[in-house]
């Protein structure tokens, strides 16, 4: 009887919902397939058993490479492909017998895709050895994270380990397919039986270090993986990853200068590796060092874009490093090569929602007129699933709202998903096309599944009291008790009605405010917030996010003279007046916003000061032009401001934001001063 070549091999445990997509995948190239069981109660083993599957029962004792090595033992195949459930052989399948009969190697890289969720940037490539020969002597290791790679290199050279053209998609990681909690509650159990049996081992210690890191605890994370990277060998496989997720860690707990030396020590010894130097890039864009991030994004995008050797987020060579090179050069003022950067990112991924919007952004401030934009943008997206969403989504983030309603009165555009509803009757709203916004979003209530009725609702609403009509009854019946007694609450507030006894709470009418001045509803904003003067520092911080600067420098002022700025009032009403150049007024003000607003208001601060000194210095050198001391002193208060200045201290504003800066009306200042 010919030897069986190839025996595909995993371990199971309640994999009903998966089983039968990994299982249809390779029942075209396995000769036996040998499933162990640890213990299902579900509909597992009739599932492998309709494969026929052979199927060994074992009792589960938090050890991965007992096993496996439970399955290594019942074949007599010449090679073994280990599996899990929960993955899917998408490429390599084709070629793989062929292969077999004619490899000199003793064992295959395996490319394994995790799916981290719905988008197609959601992943993370990384190699594993999957194929290897059947000998007695390879066997798996560590009870998590089971490795046969150890095994076979202890007895033969590193360059019989060969790669393949194998690629598994792994949805282990898609949490809303399996519940992380509970495997994240499995891995810690496991690791700490690791950690007692070999308290220094590296392996265990990075991989509790990543348990600890889902779980949200990042300090223990990052204390785990810094000891294991001081005892991890050199040359161990898992060693760039586990400085990439250092990294991570660093930049995570706000720590850029540390993670940058780490990063520039560790670049060197994988000059190849995309996301070192793609995270280099983050960190020093964090610290303001443009030039310095802009070169190690560039080093990025020079990596190959697929490197076997290392964990690979998607698109740090491509599309993720192109856009962050985008980002950089706007921030510096270069808006052609920032636009140029982001149509680089867009030819690897054209549904990259971050390079969309910084394309259109980029166009939008080189006054390229609305429809060219628009027009740009939908020829590229139309074709791609999803892509009259990401046009719409890109048509309010630069506040071409004529051209997007304009766009889609194009019969030639395919049907409009119910998503695009709200978004069109956003850009409506923002014209004061009350009537046509409520005829839409009605029309999709009534159509609309459970899960954004209440959003939908909330639209209608503002719609209807920006056009002065009320709710309507069958609106109300779509919401919860609850949700129809903060809708009819709010109604009464916006005519002046009594209230019921139980007013609405306070964040409820926050919440409502926000979502006005959001919609460009400004006159039911102001009718929302009444004669409630304290709403009034709430009214002003909104208007100033939604880039309202001279409606929110109205109030603000007045709050500043009635003594009822909050923290965040006056770091507002102080980046009003840095913008100004009147750096004295604004400095107190960001004094006063600390710590309320830490981190903007401490370089808020430092900046007026460096100007107020800067124009001091400036006077003096004009009298003394000759003093080389004060001209030093001149050149490095330049410098400060110029490096503080590039940090992303300051508000943002989106370009459809900006356009609010001069909007004048309605007036949030005096209707309550003058009673």
């Amino acid at each position: 009887m010919t030897e069986p070549l190839l025996s595909v091999q995993l371990i199971v445990r309640n994999e009903e919902l998966l089983l039968p997509f990994c299982l249809e995948s390779v029942k075209g190239i396995a000769d036996e397939i040998v499933v162990v069981d640890t213990g299902s109660t579900d509909r597992t083993v009739e599932i492998a058993l309709s494969y026929g599957a052979r199927v060994y029962a074992v009792p589960w004792s938090d050890d991965f490479a007992y096993a496996r090595n439970v399955g290594l033992e019942r074949t007599e195949a010449a090679w073994i492909l280990c599996l899990d459930a929960d993955e899917v052989l998408a490429a390599g399948a084709d070629r793989l017998r062929d292969t077999l009969r004619n490899a000199s190697a003793e064992a295959f890289w395996v490319t394994i895709d995790n799916v981290l969720g719905r988008l197609p940037e959601a992943r993370l490539q990384h190699r594993i050895v999957r194929l290897f020969r059947n000998r007695p002597e390879y066997r798996f290791r560590q009870r998590l994270h089971e490795q046969i790679l150890p095994a076979i290199l202890e007895r033969t050279e590193p360059d019989t380990v060969a790669p393949s053209s194998l690629r598994l998609t792994h949805l282990g990681y898609f949490h809303e397919i399996k519940d992380p909690s509970v495997k994240q509650a499995r891995n810690e159990r496991i690791l700490s039986l690791m950690l007692a049996e070999s308290p220094d081992d590296p392996f265990a210690l990075y991989n509790w270090g990543v348990a600890k890191a889902q779980g949200g605890d990042q300090e223990q994370a990052l204390q785990a993986m810094l000891t294991a990277k001081m005892l991890a060998p050199a040359a161990v496989a898992y060693r760039p990853g586990l400085v990439r997720d250092i990294a991570r860690l660093l930049l995570a707990q706000d720590q850029p200068n540390e993670a940058a030396s780490l990063l520039v020590e560790e670049s060197g010894n994988y000059p190849d590796y995309p996301d070192l130097h793609y995270l280099l890039g983050e960190a020093y864009q964090s610290q303001g060092l443009l030039p310095e991030a802009l070169q190690a994004l560039r080093q990025a995008a020079a990596c190959p874009p697929d490197p076997a050797l290392y964990p690979v987020e998607a698109g740090c060579s491509t599309f993720r490093a192109q856009t962050a090179i985008g980002d950089v050069l706007t921030k510096l003022g270069q808006l052609e090569e920032a636009k140029s950067a982001y149509e680089q990112a867009l030819t690897s991924h054209a549904a990259y929602k971050p390079a969309i919007l910084g394309w259109g952004a980029s166009m939008e401030a080189l006054g390229i007129p609305g429809a060219d934009i628009a027009d740009r943008i939908l020829q590229l997206v139309r074709v791609l699933p999803g892509g009259l969403l990401l046009f719409a989504e890109a048509m309010l983030h630069i506040g071409l709202y004529r051209e997007l309603l304009d766009a889609f009165d194009d019969p030639a555009l395919p049907p409009q998903e119910p998503a695009l509803e709200p978004l069109l009757a956003r850009a409506e709203l923002q014209l004061g096309q009350y009537d046509q916004a409520i005829a839409r979003l009605q029309l999709l209530l009534a159509n609309e599944q459970a899960g954004s009725t209440a959003e939908t609702v909330r639209l209608l609403a503002l719609a209807a009291w920006s056009g002065g009509s009320a709710v309507k009854e069958e609106w109300l019946w779509m919401l919860s008790r609850d949700e129809r007694r903060q809708l009819l609450n709010m109604e009464r507030r916006l005519w002046q009605r009594p209230q019921p006894a139980a007013a609405e709470h306070p964040e409820v009418v926050r919440s409502w405010i926000d979502h006005a001045v959001q919609a460009g509803l400004l006159d039911v904003a102001k009718r929302m917030a009444g004669s409630d003067e304290t709403l009034r520092p709430f009214v002003a911080r909104c208007l100033y996010r939604a880039g309202y600067i001279h409606l929110a420098s109205g109030l603000l002022l007045i709050l500043l003279e009635e003594g009822r700025l909050d923290g965040q009032s006056a770091a507002d009403l102080a980046e009003i007046l840095y913008d100004r150049g009147h750096y004295s007024e604004a400095a107190p003000l960001f004094e006063q916003a600390l710590p309320e607003a830490s981190d903007r208001a401490r370089v808020g601060a430092a900046l007026c000061y460096l100007h107020n000194a800067r124009s001091v210095l400036h006077d003096a050198l004009c009298q003394h032009p000759d003093s080389p001391l004060l001209r030093g002193d001149l050149h490095k208060t330049a410098a400060s401001i110029d490096l503080l200045g590039k940090l992303d201290w300051h508000t943002p504003w989106t370009p459809a934001q900006r356009r609010n800066a001069d909007v004048r009306t309605p007036d949030f200042l005096v209707h309550d001063r003058e009673r």
